[in-house]
């Protein structure tokens, strides 16, 4: 079947796709036409996780719960995983093939949780030996050996961000011939600047990660090496970031409230979802204050630092004295509004700002 047939039997109008990958890389019409990119890039971002896929992640927890140790986290940042991807927008991003939906893959995870534990080994933490029991030996070494640690492929959970984890993002490369022609050309305030819009992962997404030692899945010691590696992938999802543009602030997670591969727990009946309100911490004062419309909500000393301490260091200073944008979760009682939880921060690249 042509590409163009492909395109005829996807449905048209302004409603999301029920591929994003299948629509992301077969519906443009036109590269060269700015409105045909910003008008697939407005479906995909609306596209929202089908039913089919909702029984396939329900399946695949089920499959995982007796072989591995799973858990959830959720995104405090957008996530860029996958930009090298070939693509006919000339930025990719990781789907699952079948449904279209954001996946994490295994080999980032390991090697994202390999580094954290190379930052561990230099600190004296770690042992060379352990290092191998949980990624194997260096290529280079006689015999090689396999790592014990299985690091599964991440799944989006369709429960959360209302099932709809796309969303729609730009880098604005301020100087174009100064990168092309690798500095001959010098950078001036009279270039033109080149939007690239591009679709990442919304913040506040969740997903379910998931380790499991090859062979020793009942084995207590096996369950132990497999706690310690999804500890260790949690901290550095936490601190180090996942996929592309982590010094930017993109790819930080936080641990969500899910144990295991059971449910979570549900917010209070009272809660309130705030998105995109002023988030700023004092810590003078040590209260974190987020406001929204004329309301503010006020989280003081040791519900602050609860707040504060899951998020990683670098967006914890972002928020000292400065005001950024977050979707919150309040509780509102009378004239008094309570800060219970932040969901998501929505952070802005150095590109926004006018640098390059």
């Amino acid at each position: 079947m042509s590409i163009a047939a492909r395109r005829a039997h996807l449905p048209a109008g302004n409603d999301g796709f029920e591929h994003a990958g299948l629509g992301l890389h077969q519906h443009l019409e036109r590269q060269d036409d700015p409105d045909a990119v910003r008008d697939l890039l407005k479906r995909v971002a609306i596209s929202k996780a089908t039913e089919v896929y909702k029984r396939a992640f329900e399946r695949w927890k089920r499959e995982l719960a007796s072989r591995a140790q799973t858990a959830s986290v959720r995104l405090v940042t957008p996530l860029a995983v996958g930009l090298g991807n070939e693509s006919v927008l000339e930025v990719g991003l990781t789907l699952h093939h079948t449904y279209g939906m954001p996946l994490l893959p295994g080999s980032a995870l390991k090697g994202l949780c390999r580094r954290a534990a190379l930052r561990m080994k230099q600190e004296g933490l770690l042992e060379p030996e352990h290092l191998e029991v949980l990624f194997g030996s260096e290529p280079e070494k006689n015999p090689t050996l396999a790592g014990a640690c299985v690091f599964w492929d991440g799944w989006y959970d369709p429960q959360s961000v209302r099932g709809m984890p796309f969303h729609r993002d730009v880098l604005t490369v301020h100087h174009p011939d100064y990168y092309q022609r690798q500095g001959s050309s010098w950078p001036t305030d009279f270039d033109d600047p080149n939007p690239v819009p591009f679709v990442v992962v919304r913040p506040g997404a969740e997903f379910v990660v998931a380790v499991s030692v090859s062979g020793a899945e009942s084995d207590e010691v096996g369950r132990q090496w497999g706690e310690f590696a999804l500890r260790l992938l949690r901290w550095a999802l936490a601190n180090l970031g996942l996929g592309a543009k982590t010094n930017a602030g993109y790819g930080y997670f936080a641990p969500t409230e899910r144990t295991g591969a059971g449910g979570q727990t549900p917010p209070s009946a009272d809660a309130t979802l705030w998105e995109r309100c002023h988030l700023q911490y004092l810590p003078g004062q040590q209260m974190v204050i987020a406001t929204h419309h004329r309301l503010r909500a006020i989280a003081r000393q040791a519900q602050a630092h609860r707040l504060l301490d899951p998020l990683p260091t670098e967006l914890r200073n972002q928020l000292r004295g400065k005001a950024v944008s977050a979707d919150v979760r309040v509780r509102i009682v009378g004239n008094e509004v309570t800060l219970l939880e932040i969901l998501a921060l929505h952070t802005d690249p150095p590109w926004r700002k006018g640098s390059s």
